[in-house]
């Protein structure tokens, strides 16, 4: 558990009581998973408590998974963007909605540290890469992204288990199920790309297949 203080003072004014909590507040009773955010007021302060059910370092590593699946997000936008060039409209169209996916992760990632008392702290999101040498190129790249995104779960589940926060295990069940299902997505198109090599015709079946994606 920790406790933030902040107070101000009118200029020329001091506050009525001391500035230490700790004769006031007493805290042996409150869960070390539990942030308390006092601001004590006497005439110019003001009393507010905030309560959290993740630690810091909790918060820190959820706003950095949200991050995480913003970037996949941008990846994958990056990947319809150059498919669309090419002229192949189903596989953008798959990756467009790949794309939407992420960003409905993030969100769902956004609400529940909001529930639990946290904040999100939005991060950079680095320039995704642009260009690849081939369609198949695209697709060890999109495999490659939901297996490592898949690995940063099992890290989070560990640390979950680690504090013993059963809200955060629970919550990233969800999350761990959703990557078995992800991975076999993207280990599908890519064995299918595979088949597919240099046969032009055979790419546009595929492609046709790939935009009756919902």
């Amino acid at each position: 558990m920790k406790a933030r203080y902040s107070g101000r003072e009118e200029v020329g004014q001091e506050p009525t009581y001391g500035r230490s909590l700790s004769n006031i507040f007493r805290f042996s009773n409150l869960s070390n998973n539990m942030l308390i955010c006092l601001y004590y007021y006497s005439h110019n302060y003001r009393l507010e408590i905030k309560m959290s059910l993740l630690s810091t370092k909790m918060e820190e590593l959820l706003n950095k998974q949200l991050n995480q699946e913003l970037r996949n997000a941008y990846l994958y936008l990056s990947m319809a963007s150059y498919l669309d060039n090419l002229g192949l409209r189903g596989f953008a169209h798959y990756f467009k909605v790949q794309a939407k996916e992420e960003l409905g992760h993030a969100m769902k990632i956004y609400g529940f540290i909001n529930d639990l008392g946290g904040r999100v702290v939005l991060q950079d999101i680095p320039k995704p890469k642009e260009s690849w040498g081939s369609v198949l190129e695209i697709a060890e790249d999109f495999y490659k992204a939901e297996v490592e995104n898949t690995w940063r779960f099992y890290e989070l589940m560990d640390r979950a288990r680690e504090e013993g926060n059963k809200s955060v295990e629970s919550f990233l069940k969800w999350f761990i199920d959703e990557q078995v299902e992800e991975v076999s997505s993207a280990s599908d198109l890519l064995a299918k790309v595979r088949m597919v090599g240099e046969q032009k015709h055979a790419l546009l079946m595929l492609d046709s297949k790939l935009a009756e994606r919902k």
